[in-house]
């Protein structure tokens, strides 16, 4: 399973030689040097200084890069990163003024830790879907970079080029590597290659031998990965039922038992809900029993969620959850697990949801992500599969339910498109923007957008018909909606002049993208 098909030496070449370019770039700019300092009749102190700019704009870009990378995925950073970091380089080599200058090597360093970050994220995605330790190859392609980098403009400086020049040929052959090395860089991925494989065994006409060995070995690495989590899913069970918690496995791990095979539903993480009193004591009770079983903590929330790795197996990526919703949610109210709810296993202090709970919950877990992160084909799979596992009555109770919690339009939309794709419901048109903005998205996600349930719910009320009622509505929405819109959860009418105030604001002064999505 660990092979390393066709495919994946695409993605390996495609990462190393964007840390290559990482350092040709950083490499290039070191026999300026000499040339700046001289062409401006600076002394070394000044020099210094004038350094230091690119540590500065590393630092003020550092924050950023990680959601850019989440935002707009690996390729696209890499590309835009490496343009602005050659441009900034070509800029600097024209050595108009030390102001330029310095503001170059601002925009030079941010773009410097930005590149890093992505391709230092691609690469962990890269070992992850090929089950091997690659990073110190990868790393090799930077060090390359600067030999290659620190050679050629030392060789050009050498041949009596001007430094625009030698920067020239060097943007020359950064735009080539770029185009032609790091195509294959990792922007999207919805993992679900699992249900793909088993399409791909019933076809008549079967693809290439070659393209079916790349089928073949995706899914065998994400039914590798399973295979580790549901193990892990034992182990955890087996520890904290021991200790005399009760826990409940959460979305994925319970999802997957309605497929037609459970291998056709990959686990991105282990959902893990523990019950606890809501102390902090017993949190971190949790917390010491996690990091005493081999994890190391990642991220500890300050009420929902903790999530937890594991330094020995990458495919483990634990989430232990103490309530389905964060507490400052809009949402929270409506998706309290009611442990009492929960059905009994065979095993004590083991529980599980019923279909009914698991759909509603699942429901709650997509919009959580909506003001996060986003959702997935993987996700609309998930809906296609439970929605139709409920009877003519549960899909009914349910949508009284979600239309309780003001979710029942979102519902509406996603199990449309879910028909649209996995089912025979023709595709009338009035989903498009939500499906676009799904197959935009990658496994987990990476569009934060608030504004996508209204949007959802929009285009299921309205579709593309009644537009005069649709712009009447988002410019004078309901009570109920500012409420939503300012996270209030009581109703207080006297601030409604402020909140419809407020909202005039939002949408005279909203960039123009996010007042297209409003409107």
């Amino acid at each position: 399973m660990n092979i390393l098909h066709n495919q994946h030496k695409h993605l390996l070449v495609a990462n190393r030689v964007a840390f290559m370019i990482i350092g040709v770039l950083e490499a290039a700019w070191a026999p300026l040097v000499p040339y700046v300092k001289r062409a401006f009749a600076i002394d070394e102190g000044t020099l210094g200084l004038l350094m230091l700019c690119s540590g500065f704009g590393s630092i003020c870009a550092l924050p950023l890069s990680g959601f850019l990378v989440n935002h707009f995925g690996a390729k696209k950073v890499v590309y835009v990163s490496g343009l602005l970091m050659a441009f900034a380089l070509l800029a600097i080599s024209l050595l108009i003024n030390i102001w330029l200058t310095g503001v170059m090597l601002m925009v030079f360093g941010g773009c410097t830790i930005t590149i890093d970050v992505a391709a230092n994220m691609n690469g962990v995605t890269v070992e992850r879907m090929t089950g091997q330790h690659l990073m110190s190859g990868f790393h090799g392609g930077y060090s390359l970079g600067t030999l290659i980098g620190a050679g050629a403009m030392s060789v050009l400086f050498t041949l009596g080029l001007m430094p625009k020049w030698a920067v020239v040929i060097c943007m020359i052959f950064i735009l080539l590597a770029l185009v032609f090395g790091c195509r294959d860089l990792i922007a999207r991925r919805h993992s679900v290659q699992n249900i793909l494989w088993y399409s791909i065994e019933k076809l008549n006409n079967k693809p290439s031998a070659e393209l079916l060995s790349q089928w073949y070995s995706d899914y065998g690495v994400l039914l590798r990965q399973t295979a580790y989590q549901e193990m892990e899913i034992e182990r955890l069970t087996h520890i904290f039922t021991s200790r005399g918690f009760d826990v409940c496995p959460l979305k994925g791990s319970q999802i997957r038992s309605y497929y037609p095979e459970p291998d056709m539903r990959a686990m991105g993480d282990i959902d893990f809900l523990v019950k606890t009193d809501g102390s902090k004591i017993q949190r971190d009770v949790v917390k010491q029993v996690m990091l005493a079983n081999g994890y190391v903590a990642d991220v500890l929330d300050d009420g929902q969620v903790d999530g937890y790795k594991r330094e020995d197996n990458k495919d483990i990526y634990v989430e232990v959850h103490f309530e389905f919703m964060h507490p400052k949610h809009v949402h929270y109210e409506d998706f309290i697990v009611d442990w009492n709810a929960l059905l009994p296993t065979d095993t004590k202090g083991l529980y599980k949801m019923s279909l009914f709970d698991l759909y509603y919950f699942n429901i709650g877990h997509f919009v959580k992500n909506m003001f996060s992160k986003g959702i997935g084909v993987k996700n609309i799979a998930d809906i296609y599969v439970l929605w139709h596992k409920l009877s003519k009555e549960e899909q009914f109770k349910m949508n009284s339910r979600l239309l309780a919690a003001g979710l029942n339009e979102f519902n509406t939309a996603l199990v449309k498109i879910a028909d649209v794709w996995f089912g025979s419901r023709a595709d009338d048109g009035t989903t498009q923007n939500a499906q676009k903005y799904i197959l935009d998205n990658n496994e987990y996600g990476f569009h934060r957008n608030n504004n996508v349930l209204n949007m959802m719910k929009n285009e299921a009320t309205y579709g593309q018909t009644d537009r005069k009622k649709y712009f009447k509505d988002r410019i004078f929405p309901s009570d109920e909606e500012l409420y939503a819109r300012f996270n209030i959860k009581h109703k207080l009418p006297f601030l409604l002049p402020f909140l419809w105030f407020a909202r005039i604001v939002l949408l005279v002064f909203a960039p123009k993208k996010k007042i297209e999505k409003i409107n």
